[in-house]
């Protein structure tokens, strides 16, 4: 991801919790002012505090539906990883899997691994492994496992806005994108990283936090952008995520903005 979509999640994750502490705090305050003053119980204040405060909590509770699949994912690497063998595959320290599946990917938040499939071994030659796997040397240096996680969680947590899974998925596809540039920088056949990416990419399994798999992204766009007919990603900007979290993070300001008016105006008038 470029680096405005790194700071958009960034923005996203840290809304996600502080939000609804804030949005919170303006009612609260709101609450105690009208017992001091003795407001009525249905005075419009309220009900719209209540009402932002509601919002602003959905988020945080829409983003714990993706705890269990964050366990279930570490569960997952770790058995990956005590099933595999470090061996040495064209020059890259990688652990290879004891299946037939045409499987590359990297795994792991703190310190992510590439593995790579006994049948992937077999399928590809020898420079479409290569290019495969400097494909994934470079999701290693972009620590993409780590925003893939972030994006996750994101898209739980936004799930409730149209278009936001459109955006998570142009934000993927990018990072992909981007990968593939790096790995033909540093060496690896266009022609190679296309063949490999067609053999792998018809290949799919459970959606897993902290895992990029080889064949993830958008594989047309990929492939044209490969094959040299795009200079540049063609996804669609993801604005919906943008104006998703602008929305939510604008919760406290419009909270506390309503508080202090409905604190000057009660002022005013006693």
């Amino acid at each position: 991801m470029s680096g405005q979509w790194k700071c958009l999640v960034v923005v996203g994750m840290a809304a996600i919790i502080v939000v609804p502490f804030l949005t919170l705090h303006a009612a609260i305050e709101h609450l105690v002012y009208a017992e001091s003053i003795a407001l009525p119980p249905r005075d419009p204040g309220i009900l719209v505090l209540g009402l932002f405060s509601l919002v602003a909590l959905v988020p945080l509770a829409l983003v714990g539906r993706a705890l269990p699949l964050m366990a279930r994912s570490a569960r997952f690497v770790s058995h990956l990883t005590a099933k595999a063998e470090r061996r040495c595959v064209q020059g890259f320290d990688v652990l290879v899997l004891p299946c037939d599946d045409l499987l590359i990917f990297t795994a792991g938040v703190h310190r992510p691994r590439t593995f790579i499939s006994e049948g992937a071994i077999a399928v590809l030659n020898s420079q479409e492994i290569a290019a495969a796997l400097l494909h994934e040397k470079a999701h290693v240096a972009a620590h993409d496992t780590r925003w893939r996680t972030a994006l996750t969680a994101l898209a739980h947590a936004y799930a409730f806005v149209p278009g936001v899974r459109h955006a998570i998925d142009a934000l993927q596809t990018e990072a992909e994108i981007r990968a593939d540039t790096r790995a033909v920088a540093s060496g690896a056949s266009r022609l190679a990283l296309f063949d490999a990416l067609v053999a792998v990419g018809t290949q799919g399994n459970a959606e897993r936090l902290a895992v990029v798999r080889f064949s993830d992204g958008g594989l047309e766009s990929r492939l044209r952008h490969i094959a040299g007919s795009e200079s540049q990603a063609s996804a669609a900007a993801p604005w919906a995520l943008g104006w998703s979290v602008g929305i939510i993070a604008s919760l406290p300001v419009a909270a506390h903005a309503l508080l202090t008016y409905e604190v000057i105006c009660h002022s005013a008038m006693g």
